[in-house]
């Protein structure tokens, strides 16, 4: 997949949840950009529409807020990343799934 504005997605670790509870969350995601650079806690979501990809926060739980840690800036980098995720994601999980079944 190519990059965009130099930055290219060299790796996407996925780490499922095993057993979501009732939970939107299904995984936590480790993303390498040019081999150089991680960002950990993004995570995959499913919702009525689907799987969905969720950035990094920090949550002041006194101040009852979320803040955003990192996420992209532009319409692009957000449909990249979300999409290099997905695709992972579905190699991870989904896949050794239907071949089981």
């Amino acid at each position: 997949m190519a990059g965009i504005n130099g930055l290219e997605i060299t790796d996407v670790i996925v780490f499922p949840i095993k057993n979501p509870n009732g939970s939107s969350l299904r995984s936590f995601i480790r993303l390498v950009l040019n081999n150089s650079f991680i960002i950990s806690g993004i995570k995959v979501h499913f919702g009525r529409k689907g799987h969905f990809v969720t950035f990094p926060q920090e949550i002041k739980k006194d101040q009852g807020k979320r803040y955003d840690v990192c996420f992209p800036i532009t319409t692009e980098m957000r449909e990249y990343i979300s999409k290099a995720v997905l695709q992972q994601y579905a190699l991870t999980v989904d896949a050794p799934a239907k071949a089981a079944a």
